[in-house]
């Protein structure tokens, strides 16, 4: 349960950081074509497009399986421990171990980022590996933000406190824990 206290810091974060409105939408209509450069067939364009394609696969960094389990390893724990901690299930953790394309939840993701203690830094590059990002535009994204910056990872706490802001838990918590 959280203290009154920290209750009241919450909210003035979720003010302060909460940005539902979003960002201004683009209309990429808007955008001019550019031209393909005079003299340049088809053929050399699409060459040039594969060749550039080419070069950013080479630069492809880890995945989030890669790098869940590189933190695993780095911090010296047993995956059971990990995975356990979040409730997540041994047939679960062994899909996202044996596929490195495997792209878990958001909330699966941010509960692995709650369950190594990871910064808001680390928790950010993690949840770019999943195809994800946290936002001041998600109410959830911005209560989990308050937890990392404040170094409170209990899964349950965070899980709660997401109910109790009418928001979507990360794991598949139930109140009656």
């Amino acid at each position: 349960m959280l203290s009154q206290e920290f209750r009241e810091e919450l909210d003035n974060y979720i003010l302060l950081h909460y940005r539902p409105e979003g960002a201004k939408i683009k209309n990429f209509n808007d955008d001019k074509k550019l031209p393909a450069p005079a003299g340049m067939a088809l053929g050399a364009i699409a060459s040039l497009i594969s060749s550039e394609l080419y070069k950013r696969v080479a630069r492809l960094g880890a995945t989030f399986s890669e790098k869940l389990m590189w933190w695993i390893k780095k911090q010296g724990r047993k995956p059971v421990e990990v995975y356990s901690s979040i409730d997540i299930s041994k047939e679960h953790f062994a899909k996202i171990r044996n596929n490195p394309q495997y792209h878990p939840t958001k909330g699966t993701a941010l509960a692995f980022a709650i369950a190594l203690h990871l910064n808001m830094d680390d928790t950010q590059d993690l949840l770019k590996r999943a195809g994800y990002v946290l936002t001041d535009s998600s109410k959830s994204d911005v209560i989990v933000m308050c937890f990392l910056e404040k170094g409170i990872y209990k899964i349950d706490e965070i899980n709660a406190t997401l109910y109790s802001y009418d928001c979507k838990p990360l794991t598949n918590w139930r109140g009656n824990k």
